[in-house]
C-alpha cells in the first residue's frame, strides 16, 4: 500500500498565550500500534497580530483529511494544556484575530516544556477518549462567549466523565443525576468537604434543571433569565476544572505517569 503524502497544515491559536521564542519538536503520535509509529513534527511561533501560529505534519491521502488529521491532533493537545494554564484557547483553520480583530494585551507564556508535556499526557490518556472529550468541553467552555454554550459545556465535561466512570451501585443506576452525586461522593467525600461548593447539596439538582431546560428549549430567553445563568457560571467553571484534574490524578490510575 503506497504511503500517504505529508501535508503541512497551519493552525491558528486564539487566546492570551504566547511563545518566548519559536519553538519546534517532533512527537511521537502513538495513535497507531507500537510496531508502526508515525511522527508529527510541530512549529509553535507568535502571531505577528495575536495569539499563536502552528504547524503540524499531517499524514493524509487528501488535503482535507490532512486538516480535519491536524486539528483532532493539535486540538487534544490545546485540551489537556487548558486544563494546566486555565485560559481560554481556540484553535482553527482561520485567523480568527484577524477577523475579528482582538487584541489580548497580557498573554501568558507558554514554555516548551509545557508544550511537551501536554503531549504526553494527551499520549497517555489516549485510551481515555471519554476523559479527553470532557477536557475538550471544558476548553470550549473557556473560549465560548455565549453563556448558554459557555454554561452547557463545563456542565458537560462534568457529565461525560460521571455518566463513563461513576461508581457501579444502586444509586448511580437511577439516571445522570445520581451518577453525578456518586462521583462527587467518590472523589471528595461528604458534602461538607467538596471543594468550591460545600454543603450546597442541592447544587447538581439546581444547575442539572437548569440544563434539562436549556436542552428542551423551555427556557424563556430573556435578560433575566440569562442574568441567573451568566451568575452560575463562574461556579460551575471552578467546580469543572477542580473535577477533572482531580479526577485525572485520583482516579485514572490505570494509566501510566511520569508526574
Amino acid at each position: 500500500m503506497a504511503q500517504s503524502p505529508t501535508w503541512i497544515v497551519r493552525l491558528y491559536i486564539s487566546g492570551p498565550v504566547s511563545v518566548e521564542n519559536k519553538i519546534k519538536f517532533s512527537a511521537l503520535k502513538g495513535w497507531q500500534s507500537d510496531s508502526d509509529p508515525f511522527y508529527s513534527d510541530i512549529e509553535i511561533k507568535n502571531n505577528r497580530r495575536n495569539g499563536l501560529k502552528v504547524f503540524v505534519s499531517a499524514f493524509a491521502p487528501t488535503k482535507h483529511l490532512a486538516n480535519q488529521a491536524a486539528l483532532l491532533f493539535f486540538g487534544q493537545i490545546l485540551d489537556t494544556l487548558a486544563i494546566k494554564i486555565n485560559l481560554p484557547m481556540s484553535l482553527s483553520l482561520f485567523d480568527k484575530n484577524m477577523i475579528r480583530d482582538e487584541e489580548h494585551t497580557t498573554r501568558r507564556v507558554v514554555q516548551t516544556d509545557e508544550w511537551k508535556s501536554a503531549y504526553y499526557e494527551t499520549l497517555r490518556l489516549k485510551g481515555e477518549q471519554t476523559f479527553m472529550r470532557a477536557m475538550g468541553w471544558y476548553r470550549k467552555g473557556l473560549y465560548t462567549e455565549d453563556p448558554i454554550d459557555k454554561f452547557l459545556a463545563f456542565w458537560n465535561s462534568i457529565g461525560i466523565i460521571s455518566t463513563k466512570y461513576h461508581p457501579d451501585n444502586e444509586n448511580s443506576s437511577k439516571g445522570s443525576k445520581s451518577q453525578m452525586w456518586e462521583c462527587f461522593k467518590s472523589l471528595w467525600g461528604d458534602v461538607a468537604d467538596w471543594p468550591i461548593i460545600p454543603n450546597q447539596k442541592s447544587w447538581i439538582d439546581d444547575n442539572y434543571e437548569i440544563r434539562t431546560s436549556i436542552a428542551h428549549g423551555t427556557i424563556t430567553v430573556d435578560v433575566q433569565e440569562i442574568g441567573k445563568i451568566i451568575d452560575k457560571i463562574q461556579i460551575i467553571e471552578d467546580v469543572a476544572h477542580r473535577f477533572i484534574d482531580d479526577w485525572r490524578l485520583n482516579k485514572l490510575d490505570n494509566i501510566n505517569r511520569n508526574d
